[in-house]
């Protein structure tokens, strides 16, 4: 059995994305190894709970916990209706949330894709009971949900902060590049130092910068954009820094004990949690800048994805055509680059908005008698800027918007009145 595990694992690495072949979608393309751990963890689950496997979980710290076979049972006869049942009693009937679908997708694409394994992989499952799994085992639609981003402007103050703190500026150099280059976070800690790949390629004579995403089989889809001045000398100061500081490493980015980052962000994000939000709320309450705090609702749910890549979508949305923005993040649905230019509109709105009270509010914070005053010392002044030649002419134009602020007074002052004389 764990040998069969271990054989899922590896054909999904080589076959598990289906192509299209004499008018039929077979098993012929990598999966992405992130894709392929998620089908196997969500596959073993299934077959512990219907006891064709027996997890021991390992008392000693960092030391892998066990998966045995479980010799009573044999997963070639594993059934329909076995599969069925586990469903079953795991998901409520009726009406779900989309969570819950998300979740049932999870588990039903997991079994799905073994089933396709036991299949084309093994030659044990009958074509018959393939497409009985997959009848029976269905996938919900799900619909994207709306984007949760941080406020372009608060998540780039925090990075500058982040910058300047000394024991956090490579956190804030990689937030930088998730920024201002739309890179995941896995991106980001896969680059070498060399900047000449496999994921991140700097070209210094011709200012581009390609960069190695996610993919079919890994990070093996390549995108370019400009590279410029300015993130060329983050990442100069970069270099420069990791040189005064004797890192060694072939890793671009090595955390604070000099080792690899984690291909998880979990570490990232729990530091950026945890330590670094709250001691930036203090700082911006301390400058007097509330409008730059992180609400606790925020911080509990911060990501470098949310910090950083979706930054980028937001910022860029408005102002680059849709297919440029695709191609600069490595996206091929336009349905994912719909959701930042949909946010985008939003924040264009509400921008709008607060710009609209500050006016109204400095406009009624300045008094009547300031404004006049400042206006009547302003065409004074304006009154020996004549032009040569033209000094009727200047009369005239500076007579012109004296008449308008007198007017403009009186109006004032007549709306004052009415409420007075009808009281």
């Amino acid at each position: 059995m764990r040998s069969t595990l271990e054989e899922f694992l590896t054909w999904m690495s080589r076959f598990g994305n289906k192509r299209k072949v004499n008018g039929g979608r077979y098993p012929a393309e990598p999966l992405s190894p992130r894709t392929s751990t998620r089908h196997l963890k969500k596959s073993r689950t299934i077959l512990r709970d219907l006891g064709y496997l027996i997890y021991i979980k390992n008392p000693i710290p960092r030391r892998p916990n066990q998966w045995l076979v479980n010799p009573d049972k044999d997963v070639r006869f594993l059934s329909v209706e076995e599969i069925e049942s586990w469903f079953e009693a795991h998901f409520r009937a009726g009406d779900r949330t989309p969570r819950e679908k998300a979740r049932w997708n999870d588990y039903a694409g997991a079994i799905r894709k073994f089933a396709e394994f036991m299949h084309y992989g093994k030659g044990v499952w009958s074509e018959e009971k393939l497409e009985k799994i997959r009848r029976r085992v269905l996938l919900f639609d799900v619909t994207y949900p709306e984007l949760e981003i941080v406020e372009p402007a608060k998540a780039h103050a925090f990075r500058r902060w982040l910058e300047a703190q000394p024991g956090y500026y490579a956190h804030g150099t990689m937030l930088y590049l998730m920024q201002w280059l739309g890179m995941r976070y896995l991106e980001v800690v896969s680059a070498k130092a060399s900047l000449d790949g496999p994921t991140l390629k700097v070209d210094w004579a011709k200012n581009w910068i390609t960069i190695w995403g996610k993919g079919k089989g890994g990070l093996s889809k390549q995108r370019s954009l400009p590279l410029r001045a300015e993130v060329a000398q983050k990442l100069k100061d970069y270099l420069l820094w990791r040189q005064d500081h004797g890192i060694a490493s072939r890793e671009l980015f090595v955390t604070t004990w000099g080792i690899p980052w984690c291909e998880s962000s979990w570490g990232f994000n729990k530091t950026i949690r945890s330590l670094c939000l709250p001691r930036f709320n203090r700082w911006v309450l301390s400058q007097n800048q509330p409008e730059s705090v992180f609400s606790e609702n925020e911080i509990r749910k911060m990501t470098t994805h949310k910090m950083g890549r979706h930054v980028f979508g937001t910022v860029y949305a408005p102002q680059l055509p849709a297919k440029t923005l695709m191609e600069y993040m490595g996206i091929t649905k336009f349905s994912v680059v719909q959701r930042y230019i949909n946010f985008s509109k939003t924040e264009k709105v509400e921008q709008f908005e607060r710009a609209t009270r500050h006016i109204v509010e400095s406009d009624a914070a300045v008094p009547r008698a300031a404004i006049s005053a400042d206006g009547i010392d302003l065409i004074e002044r304006l009154k020996t800027l004549a032009p040569r030649g033209q000094e009727r002419a200047w009369g005239a134009f500076i007579e012109g918007l004296m008449g308008l602020l007198s007017s403009g007074e009186k109006r004032d002052q007549t709306t004052e009145e009415i409420p007075r004389m009808s009281g």
